[in-house]
């Protein structure tokens, strides 16, 4: 009788294959560029970094000097364990050891350049030295287990007819969540990590703006006619069990809803309130610096005019509409318009030192597919 032969005896074996040409495999891949392991990158887009390109506005924050655990919305002792591991002073130092110099801004820090391209074309300079392949327009349908391999099957259609299995040791998931559909966001992951056996947190859209209810009259001639405007204030979240407050920055009235950072910032929480089918509401306070008895006497003198734009004044008919405006929230905008995903696999099932999957051996889960 002959030896059964495997499948993969016939094919190339990776020793890595990288899922995810984004920031976070591509910047692996360089990572691994010097190991002298063979690596392989699959992007389902036409391109690499192409969220990349699009983060901070084409500038691409890569990362912040005001780092901690508190800025995070999930389990603060696993990010704490990366943060006193991975600071912002050690990836400033990465960046640079491929040709990113850096500025900063308000504790932001971005490429010198100001633009997203200079460290997308770094990352791909530093993976072409060590001549790591990176094959766009191979969309993830499957991954299986053969042979004590990973097995990744692709293809750039969901018709599967060109359909191509990559076979590897270790399998590093880096394939972004739902945000953002148009630049290649989707479930995939999810669901291929289901399979794999880990659990998923309902992903739910964030760092996303918001849509009012206009069943209220005088709501919907405000939203009507501060559309366009961009203005200054502090907004806060209200739910039926309490009342958070965010920080003073730039507030933008949009076609159909709100937006700006201080929204984006606190829109995880409304994403999150909505689809417990709670009633929220945003508010607004248009005047943060102002205490209230000041305001009171400006008001009486001169109503609004001289502290919010010009479009709004007549707009508002007493102390409250500019200290704590109140607007029923409806939905946000979705992950159409969505930067970033909440939800995820969840973060008790991955090593917070080496991102290894504590379900599966030598599976290794990165980014923004994680909770």
């Amino acid at each position: 009788m002959k030896e059964k032969i495997s499948m993969a005896e016939n094919k190339k074996i990776y020793d890595i294959i990288i899922v995810g040409a984004g920031a976070s495999g591509l910047l692996t891949a360089s990572l691994l560029s010097q190991s002298g392991m063979s690596v392989l990158v699959l992007e389902k887009n036409e391109k690499a970094g192409k969220k990349l390109l699009a983060s901070g506005n084409g500038r691409c924050n890569f990362t912040n000097l005001d780092m901690s655990c508190e800025k995070y919305y999930c389990q603060k002792s696993w990010i704490d364990g990366i943060l006193n591991n991975i600071g912002p002073q050690k990836v400033i130092k990465t960046f640079e050891e491929i040709g990113i110099y850096h500025r900063q801004k308000d504790g932001y820090v971005y490429p010198y350049t100001n633009q997203a391209s200079s460290l997308l074309e770094a990352l791909l300079r530093s993976c072409n030295k060590s001549n790591i392949n990176i094959k766009c327009n191979n969309t993830i349908y499957d991954i299986e287990e053969e042979d004590k391999l990973f097995k990744v099957i692709t293809a750039s259609s969901p018709q599967m007819k060109d359909a191509y299995s990559y076979y590897s040791k270790k399998l590093i998931l880096a394939m972004g969540g739902r945000a953002a559909p148009s630049l290649g966001g989707s479930d995939i992951a999810y669901d291929i990590l289901k399979k794999l056996g880990h659990g998923i947190k309902k992903p739910l859209p964030a760092l996303v703006g918001l849509k009012p209810r206009l069943d209220n009259n005088y709501i919907k001639d405000f939203m009507k006619r501060a559309t366009g405007i961009r203005t200054r204030g502090r907004v806060g979240i209200k739910t039926s069990k309490e009342e958070i407050w965010g920080q003073t920055g730039e507030i933008q009235f949009v076609k159909d809803g709100i937006s700006g950072i201080e929204i984006f910032q606190l829109s995880r929480i409304f994403s999150t309130s909505i689809e417990n089918g709670e009633k929220v509401r945003l508010l607004i306070d248009f005047i943060p610096d102002m205490e209230r008895e000041k305001l009171e006497k400006w008001f009486k003198q001169y109503g609004a005019f001289g502290i919010i734009p010009d479009k709004l004044v007549d707009l508002i008919r007493n102390i409250n509409d500019l200290k704590r405006l109140e607007i029923d929230i409806e939905s946000t905008f979705g992950f159409e318009k969505a930067q970033v995903t909440a939800g995820g696999v969840l973060l008790d099932e991955i090593d917070n030192k080496s991102f290894q999957s504590k379900i599966k051996n030598n599976l290794f889960i990165l980014g923004e597919v994680r909770i």
